[in-house]
C-alpha cells in the first residue's frame, strides 16, 4: 500500500517524504509538497491503522482557511465526512489533485462562491471546536430557538449539578442555561424545557458576543480576547466569592446549515484555586462542552415522533410488552403517561424488562416513573398501582373514580395486559367515551403477537373476537408455542405466564407505539394505513423466521351494536 501511495504521489508531481521516526513507532506519516504555481504548499498526511478502508488525514500547517480547515490542528476537509466518500481503491494523490486547487483558489480570493459547486451542502459549525479539550463529563445545554437580537453582552444563569472529579478535585458542570439577560438586566431568553430536580445549583456568569468564532485552544481564545476581557469574564460571581468556579460564554455566528447562521455558544469554566500559604494562584480556564437541547433540537432527528409531543397516554399493563411501550413513548416526547399496574417486577422477568437489578421486587409503575423522570424529564408520569377489576372494599376508593381520573383528558389508551377481561372492559369504556384504543399482546413462546387499533366508529372488540374465534373465523391467529415450554410458572410466582425473549417481544411493543402514533396523527401526522389488526409471525411450523406482519381490516358483525349509527 505504501508503494502504491508513493507511486501515485510521484505520478502527480507531489514530493513525498516518509517520516521514518514515526514509521518506526508504528505510524505512517508522510510530509508532502503540493505544487502551486511557482511555489509549493506543505502538507502532512497521517494514515489510519486501517488504511485503505479509511482515508488519511491531511493537515496544512501554513494555510489559514476560514472554511474547510479545522481550527485545531489545521486539518483540511478535502472530501465529505462520510466514509462513503472514500473508496479503498482511492489514493490520497488523486484526492489532492482533484480538491486542492479549489481550496487554494479560495485561499487567494476568499470568495465562497468559488466553492459552491464542489463543496457538500452542509453546515460547518464552529461551536463543535469549543468542545475538544472540555472538562470530562461537562455539559451546558442551550436552546437553538433563542434569539438574542444581536445584543453585545450580558449575563446568564446556569442551573446545574455541581460535581467534583475525585481524581483531580476539579469541579465540572452539567446543566442548562436557565436565563439570558442583556447588560441592563433585560431578559432575552429563558429555558422552557424540563428542569430536573438534580439541577439544584445556580451559577451566574458573563457572556460576550464575538464577530466570529475564535479558532484554536483556550490559550488562543485568551490571546484574542485580551487580558482585560479575559479578566472580566473570569471574575468571581458577585456576592459569592467563596465559590471557586466561574463560567463565562462566548456567542458568535455559527453555521448550523449550509450558509445558514444562528447564535453559537462556547462556554469557558474558570477554576479559582485557593491561595497557597497566602499566595494567590493563577486562574485556569477550560472549555465546557455545550449542546443544543431546546424543543426543536430534540425533535430534529425524529419528526415522526412529533405526534406524541402534546399527547396524554394511558398504558395499562407494564409487563414485557407494556413497559417498553411506556419507555418508548417517553423517549418520543409524550407530554404525560398514566401507568397502571398492580404488580411488582419479578427478578425472573429481568431479561425481558427495560430495567434490571434496581427494579427487583419493586412496583413496576414506580420504577418506570423513576427511570423516565431521570432519562426523559420532559414527560410527566402518573402511576396507579391497582389491578383493574378488584372487588370494592369499605373505606377504599372506588375503581370507578380511579378510572375516571385516568381517562379524563387522555388522548389514547394502550392495553398491554393480555387479559381478556381487561381488554373487554377497556374496549367498552373507550367506545362509550369515543376514545382510541390500542391492544397489544404476544403469544406463548414469543412466536408471534398482535396489535389491534380501535378508533371511534370502527368495528369493535366483539367484532374482532368473533372474527378470530367465531364458528367461521375470518382473521388469522398468530403462531403460538402450545407445548409446555410456551407457558411457565417460575419458582415463587403466583401464576403461570407466557415465555418469550425480549428481542422477540419488542417487535410487538414497537408496532404498538407505531400504531399509537398513527392513531394520534389522524389529522395528517404519522400515516395510519387502512387496517385495524396486525398479526405477527416469528415462527413458521416452529421454524424461526424474520418478523412478518400481515395487516387486516376487522369485519363488522351486522348484528353488533357498533353498527348502529
Amino acid at each position: 500500500m505504501l508503494d502504491r501511495e508513493l507511486a501515485a504521489f510521484a505520478a502527480a508531481g507531489i514530493t513525498a517524504i516518509v517520516d521514518e521516526a514515526a514509521r518506526a513507532a508504528g505510524m505512517l506519516r508522510i510530509e508532502l509538497e503540493f505544487p502551486a504555481g511557482d511555489a509549493a504548499v506543505r502538507l502532512v498526511a497521517v494514515y489510519p491503522d486501517f488504511f485503505p478502508f479509511f482515508r488519511p488525514e491531511v493537515a496544512a500547517p501554513e494555510l489559514e482557511l476560514s472554511r474547510h480547515q479545522t481550527p485545531n490542528g489545521g486539518n483540511l476537509c478535502l472530501i465529505g465526512r462520510r466514509s462513503s466518500n472514500w473508496f479503498a481503491e482511492d489514493t490520497l494523490a488523486t484526492v489532492l489533485v482533484e480538491q486542492m486547487p479549489h481550496l487554494l483558489e479560495f485561499a487567494q480570493s476568499g470568495d465562497l462562491a468559488k466553492l459552491a459547486d464542489v463543496e457538500e451542502h452542509q453546515g460547518e459549525p464552529a461551536s463543535v471546536y469549543y468542545n475538544w479539550e472540555a472538562v470530562p463529563d461537562s455539559c451546558v445545554l442551550v436552546d437553538s430557538g433563542w434569539n438574542l437580537k444581536g445584543t453585545a453582552s450580558g449575563t446568564f444563569r446556569i442551573r446545574c449539578e455541581r460535581l467534583v472529579e475525585p481524581s483531580s478535585l476539579r469541579s465540572y458542570v452539567r446543566g442548562f442555561v436557565d436565563r439570558v439577560t442583556d447588560a441592563a438586566g433585560l431578559e432575552l431568553a429563558s429555558w422552557t424545557g424540563p428542569q430536573p430536580e438534580e439541577a439544584s445549583v445556580s451559577l451566574t456568569g458573563s457572556w460576550s458576543r464575538l464577530p466570529q468564532a475564535i479558532p484554536g485552544s483556550i490559550h488562543d481564545v485568551r490571546a484574542c480576547l485580551g487580558e482585560e476581557e479575559w479578566a472580566r469574564l473570569s471574575a468571581p460571581e458577585p456576592g459569592n466569592y467563596k465559590r471557586h468556579v466561574t463560567v463565562a460564554a462566548l456567542v458568535f455566528p455559527d453555521e448550523i446549515g449550509h450558509q445558514l447562521y444562528a447564535d453559537g455558544w462556547g462556554f469557558i469554566q474558570f477554576d479559582h484555586p485557593r491561595a497557597h500559604r497566602g499566595q494567590p494562584r493563577g486562574v485556569h480556564g477550560y472549555f465546557l462542552r455545550s449542546a443544543r437541547a431546546g424543543a426543536s433540537d430534540l425533535a430534529a432527528r425524529s419528526a415522526a415522533a412529533a405526534t406524541f409531543t402534546n399527547a396524554v397516554v394511558v398504558v395499562v399493563g407494564l409487563g414485557a410488552i407494556g413497559a417498553p411501550v411506556a419507555v418508548e413513548l417517553a423517549r418520543c416526547g409524550a407530554k404525560e403517561l398514566r401507568l397502571v399496574d398492580g404488580d411488582t417486577m419479578e427478578p425472573s422477568t429481568a431479561r425481558r424488562w427495560p430495567i434490571g437489578w434496581p427494579a427487583f421486587a419493586r412496583a413496576k409503575g414506580r420504577v418506570l416513573a423513576e427511570r423516565i423522570h431521570s432519562d426523559y424529564p420532559w414527560t410527566e408520569v402518573v402511576t396507579c398501582g391497582e389491578m383493574i377489576g378488584r372487588a370494592a372494599e369499605p373505606g377504599v376508593r372506588r375503581q370507578g373514580e380511579m378510572i375516571e381520573e385516568l381517562i379524563n383528558g387522555a388522548d389514547l389508551v394502550i392495553d398491554a395486559t393480555a387479559e381478556m377481561g381487561v381488554s373487554h372492559f377497556l374496549s367498552s369504556l373507550c367506545e362509550l367515551r369515543g376514545m382510541p384504543l390500542v391492544i397489544a399482546n404476544a403469544t406463548p413462546g414469543g412466536w408471534g403477537g398482535m396489535v389491534v387499533r380501535f378508533a371511534p366508529g370502527s368495528p369493535c372488540w366483539m367484532c374482532f373476537r368473533t372474527a378470530l374465534y367465531g364458528p367461521e373465523p375470518q382473521l388469522p391467529l398468530p403462531p403460538a408455542d402450545d407445548s409446555n415450554a410456551g407457558e411457565v410458572q417460575p419458582a415463587g410466582c403466583a401464576e403461570p405466564t407466557f415465555s418469550g425473549a425480549s428481542f422477540d417481544l419488542q417487535e410487538v411493543s414497537l408496532e404498538a407505539v407505531r400504531a399509537s402514533a398513527s392513531m394520534l396523527g389522524l389529522q395528517g401526522g404519522y400515516p395510519i394505513g387502512a387496517w385495524q389488526y396486525a398479526c405477527l409471525s416469528l415462527r413458521d411450523d416452529g421454524e424461526r423466521r424474520p418478523p412478518v406482519w400481515t395487516v387486516h381490516p376487522i369485519p363488522r358483525r351486522p348484528e353488533c351494536s357498533c353498527a348502529v349509527p
